[in-house]
């Protein structure tokens, strides 16, 4: 908290520093692009597995229809592809460690030494199936309380990543916090600061009013697989765009970019640097835009470039945040067959 405190005090303070002088902010709604994509494919993601073993819930095909819809609910419109393929398919997946839920249930705790490493049999021959499929673990799930482990595949049977989340409902202020691996994503009482939290799915999960069980249920598990599954789904988020103004050649570019057309203010202002190359302004308004549009490596490239020209605390600030996002980006091979188990030790 203290620390999201003070980047929002640097952030006002280097706003300040640019307002003062020739620019111009602009708030606008963007689409956050995935940070993990599948190479040479649209993701998708498959439901492959669940596993219920909680009081509330002893019918794992009725359970099991209602973590489908809420992971349905977690994706909502957020794959941006023509082909998406949300379904149970059949694999078969093995938690290697027994006792490990019923130690979980008794301490309402996550030990990572003690993580579970679940395995996947999957056909080479299937397919149909997803880039990224999904197993879910459900020891408990009553009270306002849910506790789930969450396995991500590839294709090949490579595991991405096993999670373990905590979704909590207050009984009295009805207002949900989540942990993933013990870390806080969504707090009841106040901002994580988490990625998550702050993208409008997250910001939506601060309070839900009374209501039956299964719909108190789609809403936690919206936002416990919505949380695991953050970096493979695209965000939207409202940001501030702040233009340099002057010369009055950026106007034009400016005018269009305030309207939402980001592409032709783009090449208004790549006109105005390739008729002014020495004009710092044209570089970084040109920046933003390929940062609205989502190409954080083209953003961050304009940005150096701006820089080389002239450097101001908010163009240093916005270069090291567009190359931050761009290394958050990985592309991931959901075909290559999952790695080799380690040989034992003699």
């Amino acid at each position: 908290m203290r620390n999201l405190l003070r980047l929002a005090v640097l952030s006002l303070a280097l706003t300040g520093v640019a307002l003062s002088g020739c620019a111009s902010t602009h708030s606008f709604d963007r689409l956050e692009p995935p940070h993990v994509v599948f190479k040479d494919e649209a993701t998708s993601i498959g439901l492959i597995d669940v596993v219920t073993t909680s009081g509330s819930y002893e019918d794992n095909a009725a359970s099991g229809d209602v973590v489908y819809r809420g992971l349905q609910d977690a994706i909502g419109s957020r794959l941006q592809v023509k082909t998406f393929d949300l379904r149970r398919q059949h694999h078969k997946v093995t938690w290697n460690i027994p006792d490990f839920f019923d130690k979980l249930k008794a301490q309402l705790t996550f030990s990572p030494e003690s993580k579970p490493s679940p395995t996947l049999e999957v056909s080479s021959a299937d397919v149909a199936a997803s880039p990224l499929l999904v197993s879910a673990n459900i020891p408990v799930w009553q009270n306002g309380l849910l506790l789930m482990g969450v396995s991500l595949w590839t294709r090949g049977a490579k595991e991405l990543s096993t999670s373990w989340v905590t979704a909590r409902i207050d009984s009295t202020t009805h207002r949900l916090s989540i942990q993933v691996d013990n870390q806080d994503v969504i707090a009841a009482g106040g901002i994580t600061g988490s990625s998550y939290e702050r993208s409008e799915d997250g910001w939506d999960a601060r309070s839900i009013p009374p209501s039956d069980a299964t719909q108190l249920s789609l809403f936690q598990l919206k936002h416990a697989f919505g949380a695991v599954l953050f970096p493979y789904l695209s965000h939207k988020r409202t940001d501030q765009m702040i233009f340099v103004k002057e010369p009055s050649s950026l106007e034009p570019g400016i005018l269009l970019a305030k309207q939402g057309s980001y592409a032709d203010a783009y090449t208004a202002f790549m006109k105005v640097a390739e008729a002014e190359p020495r004009n710092h302004g044209a570089l970084s308004n040109a920046s933003q835009m390929k940062w609205a549009m989502g190409d954080m490596k083209a953003a961050a490239e304009l940005m150096k470039k701006a820089n080389a020209i002239e450097s101001t605390p908010l163009s240093r600030q916005r270069q090291e945040m567009f190359e931050r996002e761009q290394q958050q980006s990985k592309v991931i091979d959901a075909t290559a067959p999952a790695p080799a188990p380690a040989p034992a030790p003699n």
